[in-house]
């Protein structure tokens, strides 16, 4: 199973992927909250004062014994005295003032500079240029320094704080570290499946196949089939299936899923559309009434469906479309509806073995296994069962989802990993062109005996039994011990 304990850039940037709603929304939380407090704190402004402090003459006091000498001064600015006489003058608290009041002399220079901050632009200034004024006065009465003011305040125009620019940057740094953490820490609290061996171990099933994840899925069935990688994926399934199937008959399929957003109607549909290829009779069932999407995903009318044959408003074939498909591909769609369990409980069962008698395999679009007991009623009635997971699901669901098939005793013939990443290993496909003014060299054609390919059904019974053409020669009857489930057709792949 995954390594709970190493947190690498991989496991940061995934759970960001499978959290992104959650980090965002402490991300924003935090940092308005950071903004929201930057721009309530008062704008404060800064007044500067400078005042050179220079030794009278024939005193000996030397330049460099200034600093030293002016700190009597730094102490004078900032005495309670000082402030107490320049508040009263300008009308200022004189707590207010001392908490803004600041001096220093700088080593190795004679400049004593005083900085006034306060909320009022005007008011600071005032106030840095009355404590200059004191500190002239003081000196007139020192023999050994004289000070004079050389850099007088003037009214600041911009505030020096609050700096909101710099909170807000570094609330949102905060802010980041914080939706980071949280995103990771929900996410390792709920642990999920990242390969095949993970899906195996916890669901107890083979992993069958892998379908990649591509843009082609969105432009219809079609389009995804003529994908290399994802109709190679659906063919090879198909295949699989096949011989899986050969172990006991399978002519209804379950297509399902743990939870919504796995993507089983589209596998389900690309699934039936591929087996219709091999010139056999498919009829794909939409039976998640909750949630139906074959009708929209295939471009038919809901309506007559499932629900209103399950009702007896309707026959089945009467609730048959042809899809947009193969000649052999046929729809039984659907329309949502709330008395789901009663009606699959009471009357899917004769559905579906009206339905085999009929053609040579039935392909059922479930509900998701966790969104109520459909699934498992459906799985019930059918012949097999295949489970289609994304990579990354929760092991939780998974395993409640695996449990619930076993609960029900339900053949399950494996799962499917979709919408994964697949590794290359250097193997393409290249088209060559030639020139129009090229004329291709002429070669011997040479008839290469193509593979036998199986569809996933049981013999079909000599009552649906489709006439051969005059010039096929009639299909041999399959032997007796033959292995369950093997196909009596015959056909070349797609």
């Amino acid at each position: 199973m995954t390594d709970n304990t190493r947190v690498g850039p991989a496991e940061i940037l995934d759970a960001l992927r499978l959290r992104w709603r959650l980090a965002a929304l402490v991300f924003v939380a935090v940092f308005a909250g950071v903004l929201a407090y930057a721009y309530s704190l008062p704008n404060e402004y800064t007044a500067k004062v400078i005042v050179s402090l220079t030794p009278k003459p024939s005193t000996g006091v030397a330049a460099s014994d200034v600093p030293q000498l002016g700190q009597e001064y730094v102490a004078y600015v900032t005495a309670p005295a000082t402030i107490a006489r320049v508040a009263g003058d300008i009308g200022v608290d004189r707590t207010t003032l001392g908490d803004g009041v600041g001096a220093d002399v700088a080593t190795g220079s004679v400049n004593l500079t005083i900085k006034v901050q306060l909320r009022t632009p005007r008011t600071t200034a005032v106030a840095a240029n009355a404590l200059a004024d004191q500190v002239v006065s003081f000196a007139a009465d020192d023999k050994l320094i004289t000070a004079q003011v050389v850099s007088p305040a003037t009214v600041p125009t911009s505030p020096s704080k609050p700096r909101r620019k710099l909170l807000g940057g570094a609330g949102g740094l905060i802010a980041l570290i914080l939706a980071i953490a949280v995103a990771l820490l929900v996410e390792r609290g709920r642990p999920r499946v990242r390969s095949s061996v993970e899906i195996a171990t916890v669901t107890g099933h083979d992993v069958l196949g892998r379908v990649p994840l591509s843009r082609s899925v969105r432009r219809g069935i079609a389009a995804a089939l003529d994908d290399p990688l994802v109709g190679g994926a659906i063919r090879s399934l198909r295949t699989v299936l096949d011989h899986q199937a050969r172990v006991s008959a399978v002519r209804t399929l379950a297509v399902t899923s743990s939870v919504p957003g796995e993507g089983k109607s589209t596998v389900a549909a690309s699934l039936a559309w591929s087996i219709a290829h091999l010139d056999a009779r498919v009829l794909l069932i939409d039976a998640d009434l909750r949630h139906p999407s074959l009708a929209r995903v295939l471009g038919l009318p809901p309506k007559p469906g499932l629900v209103e044959v399950l009702r007896g408003d309707c026959t089945l074939a009467q609730a048959v479309s042809g899809a947009a498909g193969p000649d052999g591909l046929f729809v039984v769609p659907t329309s949502g509806v709330a008395e789901t369990g009663d009606l699959l409980a009471r009357n899917f069962s004769t559905l579906l073995t009206e339905a085999v008698g009929q053609y040579d395999v039935v392909v059922i679009d479930t509900p998701p296994l966790l969104a109520g007991d459909d699934s498992t009623t459906i799985a019930t009635m059918c012949d097999a069962v295949l489970m289609v997971v994304t990579s990354g699901q929760q092991i939780r669901r998974l395993s409640d989802a695996a449990r619930a098939l076993s609960a029900v005793q339900a053949r399950v013939l494996g799962v499917l990993l979709n919408r994964t990443d697949v590794p290359s290993y250097g193997y393409t496909y290249r088209t060559v062109s030639r020139s129009v003014d090229e004329t291709p060299r002429e070669e011997p054609v040479v008839a290469a005996e193509q593979p036998p390919s199986n569809v996933v059904v049981a013999p079909v019974p000599a009552s649906v039994q489709r006439p051969q053409p005059a010039e096929t020669a009639p299909a041999t009857e399959v032997e007796a011990g033959a292995v369950p489930g093997m196909s009596g057709l015959d056909r070349p792949n797609e």
